[in-house]
């Protein structure tokens, strides 16, 4: 996966992604947050995508679930530290 094609990965799904993500978190600021992380995971790790294993789009929600899941679970540890 090219610049090109991550540039466009990322304008077809980086909108319907952050609603999905303020609607899973009810915060926006946190959605946001996710957002960019996924992205940037995405950028970092686009030349392991295999297109044969599942689509675009289903390949960057999971990136994104995982960043959620990881920032709910690092900032659950904070609050009881």
């Amino acid at each position: 996966m090219g610049n090109a094609q991550f540039e466009r990965l990322y304008e077809e799904h980086a909108s319907d992604l952050l609603g999905f993500l303020i609607y899973r978190t009810g915060d926006r600021a946190l959605a946001e947050d996710v957002l960019a992380d996924t992205f940037e995971r995405v950028l970092r790790s686009r030349r392991r995508f295999d297109p044969r294993r599942g689509s675009a789009k289903t390949w960057v929600y999971s990136i994104a679930l995982n960043r959620l899941r990881d920032m709910q679970r690092r900032s659950g540890s904070e609050s009881r530290a």
